[in-house]
């Protein structure tokens, strides 16, 4: 089963596994499914390739509250949350859920930035795929969430 990794991350040092959550599909799909229904294709069934290439331009359509553009771009692989942001990303997903109370992890996520001293958080939702914060990090791949033009 899929699981959500969840690293702290030490900027130009390191990336330490901190936790993980089973089934990955708590995770980014019904961040995904929430805002294609609601933004994209509300009679649609489970979404298509044609859904998520927009899906993925929401996080740059000001339409769009920012909350939900933030959630969607905790998603996307190479995202990180600097400690200094975790307050602002606790009150996105909460307003989140309060429109789209289905995204588990995100709960957990919430409860997991009150307990860590970490410096950033990052995320591996995928199992099938590369860890993108295994090995030496290409940091022209990776984004801070809040400093992403949201």
């Amino acid at each position: 089963m899929s699981v959500t990794t969840v690293f702290a991350l030490t900027f130009g040092d390191r990336v330490e596994y901190l936790t993980y959550w089973q089934n990955s599909w708590l995770w980014a799909p019904p961040v995904w499914n929430s805002l294609i229904k609601h933004y994209i294709n509300p009679v649609g069934g489970f979404w298509g390739d044609e859904d998520l290439s927009k899906l993925w331009k929401l996080t740059t359509n000001q339409s769009v509250p920012k909350f939900a553009r933030a959630v969607l771009s905790m998603t996307f692989y190479g995202a990180y949350i600097r400690a200094a942001d975790f307050k602002v990303a606790q009150d996105d997903i909460a307003k989140y859920h309060q429109m789209f109370p289905k995204a588990k992890h995100f709960e957990a996520l919430q409860l997991l930035m009150d307990t860590t001293d970490a410096p950033a958080l990052c995320f591996w939702a995928n199992s099938v795929e590369d860890n993108p914060w295994n090995g030496p990090i290409d940091w022209t791949k990776t984004f801070d969430v809040y400093k992403s033009g949201l």
